[in-house]
């Protein structure tokens, strides 16, 4: 199976200074020997390490194959400035070629827009540390923060998505000529307004898989987003932690241990070795599947336990199912690859239901999307589960389905019409203390005498509700203390549709306004303007007052919530 898309690798020397990316870091890694691969500093899959950290800050680090710690700012920014580097020397190479293809003003770096994908499963937090690495690596500046837009991998996928449906319908109107075509009621709305169609696009990429619910429809054929995007840690890694599982069950949880620690490349080896077999699995197969390991975990093993690996098989005691040959080979039956598969696709499969099952209009098609959708073990399960029910579409060149709506995105962000919130947000705010209503815990005496109680929860928007573009909600505060020269608002988020209070699930804090009150401090009133229509967002506050007015992006990294 082609891999159309380089992997999240990046490689360092001893030092920390950048050598490579993509498939030439991982080749470059591989080739090392052992004592400089101890050395130097490899990451790969570094996106789910985000995802699985429940604190981010900018002092977040992530763990090289040797386990030394390098920044999360580093990791990323490093990355990013290669690919705005590579990106850059194409785009003047095609100038060169052909001028005045490009329209360009200027400084071709300051004539991009840069665009990038993060998972629907990323906090606020994880998208902040990607902006302010791409702030880090010259993709823009707190100054242009225009030259950046961050976009749901699945609403990205779903604009491709869109554009395959437009094709379809342009098709299906040049076959009908004017005549009423068996399946218009399917795709166009009964109002003749254009085009009405809701479909699911489930994103299978290697960590995440992510899912939404578009609706298409109006005369531009715009997005409407009916469910808010979900889905699930359960992305093509969840294989390869079951066969890492076979290993340790195989050759022990100590070795393993030991040869990922000693061993980092080939441990690396390893792995890929099972990927070019993962690619390859298909439903259908009934040969054996062949691993290569690398030499250097037969001769690690045979030292650890001073044995060979073929008797570590052969004691596993399932010979039907994992064998080793005399040429070198590990051996796995069709029926050890689909075990290995299963748990992986019964997640996928059961995010899949979850969201059907859900009170929303019909959907009529499901878009199977992303690099893990290639696996014909994937489209097979997931075809045999849905297709009775919903149409199962996997478009060609799959792989790219997410960068090529990203593009999409970038050019014309105004596609989608409507999102809906992945959290509950509100404001922390104190509220005159009523006994008998406000826990006893919760109340705070201030220096005039006045009793408040603290962590209420001043709902903005809730989980799941719909929001347009650029859509805001404004709030009024006053300072609880007359002797109050400053305010600070918290902002809360919780995947909850209803938290109880406020500190249920701190999420950001944001110094939004901070000046002298003209006025007297009893009168004085704070109008707080949340932004929610972008996958980003963003804060005003104004001292009516004085007149003065302060902007600011949420700091979701901050360590003094």
């Amino acid at each position: 199976m082609h891999n159309e898309k380089a992997p999240t690798a990046l490689l360092l020397t001893p030092e920390g200074q950048f050598h490579s990316f993509g498939f030439l870091a991982r080749d470059t890694f591989h080739d090392l020997s052992p004592e400089h691969a101890k050395r130097w500093l490899y990451f790969d899959k570094f996106k789910m390490a985000l995802l699985s950290q429940t604190t981010l800050t900018r002092d977040t680090t992530l763990a090289a194959a040797n386990g030394r710690q390098v920044s999360a700012l580093t990791v990323l920014s490093l990355s990013l400035a290669h690919l705005r580097e590579r990106a850059l020397a194409e785009l003047a190479a095609a100038d060169q070629g052909h001028p005045g293809d490009l329209a360009v003003d200027g400084d071709l770096a300051q004539s991009v827009r840069w665009v990038l994908t993060v998972p629907a499963l990323w906090g606020p937090s994880a998208t902040q540390l990607l902006r302010e690495a791409a702030h880090m690596a010259g993709l823009a500046s707190p100054d242009r923060p225009e030259a950046l837009m961050i976009v749901l991998e699945p609403e990205a996928a779903s604009l491709c998505c869109r554009q395959l449906r437009l094709h379809q319908l342009h098709q299906l109107h040049a076959m009908s000529a004017g005549r009423e075509h068996p399946m218009a009621s399917l795709v166009l709305d009964p109002e003749g307004q254009g085009v009405r169609t809701q479909y699911m696009v489930v994103d299978c990429g290697g960590g995440t898989v992510d899912i939404t619910v578009h609706e298409l429809s109006g005369q531009r054929a715009t997005l409407r987003e009916l469910h808010k995007a979900s889905g699930g840690a359960c992305g093509s890694l969840g294989v390869d932690r079951e066969f890492e599982r076979l290993l340790s069950a195989v050759f022990g949880a100590d070795f393993m241990s030991h040869f990922r620690r000693k061993r980092p490349a080939a441990y690396v080896e390893l792995l890929l070795s099972f990927e070019a077999r993962k690619r390859s699995a298909d439903p259908e197969r009934e040969c054996t599947l062949t691993i290569f390991p690398p030499f250097a975990f037969v001769e690690a093993y045979r030292k650890f336990r001073g044995k060979e690996v073929e008797h570590a098989v052969r004691k596993f005691g399932r010979p039907s199912e994992i064998s080793w040959s005399s040429q070198g080979m590990l051996r796995l039956s069709p029926q050890l690859m689909a075990d290995l598969f299963r748990p992986t696709l019964d997640q996928v499969c059961q995010q899949v239901e979850e969201v059907l099952r859900s009170p929303r209009p019909a959907i009529q098609y499901l878009f199977l999307v992303g690099g893990f959708a290639q696996s014909l073990m994937l489209q097979h399960r997931v075809r045999a589960q849905f297709s009775p029910r919903i149409k199962v579409v996997v478009p060609q060149a799959v792989g790219l389905t997410t960068l090529r709506g990203a593009v999409l995105y970038g050019l014309d962000p105004t596609l989608v019409a409507s999102r809906r919130s992945k959290h509950t947000i509100g404001v922390g705010v104190l509220k005159p203390f009523q006994p008998g209503e406000h826990p006893q815990d919760k109340l705070v005496r201030l220096s005039d005498g006045s009793k408040w109680c603290c962590d209420v929860l001043d709902v903005l928007v809730v989980a799941d509700q719909p929001l347009g573009p650029g859509e805001a909600v404004t709030r009024s505060y006053t300072p609880a203390s007359a002797r109050q020269t400053n305010i600070i608002i918290h902002i809360y988020c919780s995947s909850d549709t209803a938290p109880p209070k406020a500190d249920a699930d701190a999420a950001a804090s944001s110094r939004t306004a901070s000046a002298t009150p003209r006025a007297a401090a009893s009168t004085r009133e704070i109008v707080a303007r949340i932004e929610f229509g972008g996958t980003e967002l963003a804060a005003s506050a104004q001292d009516m007052a004085s007149g003065r007015c302060v902007r600011t992006q949420l700091d979701f990294l901050s360590t003094a919530v």
